[in-house]
């Protein structure tokens, strides 16, 4: 069921193409008769004056940018920028913010997702500081893997040096190793995962722990279901 279906009049659909950056007010809420993926990267931008970022959590049809921030707050801590084309939806804040204050189900399906994005920002930033290049890129290509349902993916090594925080000779030295073990090709820019299992196995445990966390929350159990449907 949708619960925005009374309010289908103000969704509007809208496509962003890769390093386009998201205001506040998008709301992602992919439909299933889209052909095409949206994926977002969520950034913390260092103090320093030459705005050095590094991603801390990604964002696919599972979930939304800025809920709180832009229902309360109207103020954002963090960068938002596509790294996977496609599809998504916006919602203007005032029915979104209604139905937070009216539907039991909406505020725990919002707080839910919330915890579970915290957790891998958590886990995301234990990763970025505890393992090295190769394990980490093996887990950023898990992860967009899966929400690109086996897409070649578009990117390069000065692209991913900037998602991962390292520099473009550790990410080149990484993706040879990589191709050599049958893992991924790349080529000019875009990258074919080979060998999924194999890629599982070469990353760091991360991927595994933010993925369970994240199957919990998009398959919960019968008790978490709204009351107000019955």
């Amino acid at each position: 069921m949708n619960i925005f279906a009374d309010d289908a009049k103000r969704l509007r659909r809208c496509k962003r193409d890769v390093t386009a950056y998201l205001r506040l007010h998008d709301f992602l809420r992919p439909e299933a008769e889209w052909s095409r993926i949206f994926v977002a990267r969520l950034l913390f931008k260092s103090i320093p004056a030459n705005g050095a970022a590094i991603e801390t959590a990604n964002i696919g049809r599972e979930g939304a940018f800025g809920l709180f921030a832009a229902m309360y707050s109207r103020v954002s801590f963090n960068r938002c920028i596509v790294q996977l084309e496609g599809h998504m939806v916006r919602c203007p804040i005032e029915p979104l913010q209604q139905e937070f204050e009216t539907s039991k189900h909406v505020r725990n399906l919002f707080v839910s997702y919330s915890e579970t994005l915290l957790s891998q920002v958590q886990q995301t930033v234990a990763c970025n500081s505890m393992h090295t290049t190769e394990e980490r890129m093996c887990r950023w290509l898990l992860m967009m893997h899966d929400r690109a349902e086996g897409a070649t993916l578009p990117y390069t090594h000065e692209f991913l040096s900037h998602i991962l925080g390292a520099n473009r000779k550790s990410v080149t030295l990484a993706a040879q190793s990589m191709q050599t073990a049958g893992l991924i090709s790349y080529h000019r820019g875009t990258i074919q995962v080979l060998d999924r299992a194999g890629l599982e196995k070469a990353s760091c445990e991360c991927y595994a722990i933010v993925k369970e966390r994240f199957d919990a929350f998009l398959k919960p159990p019968s008790t978490a279901l709204r009351s107000d449907l019955k």
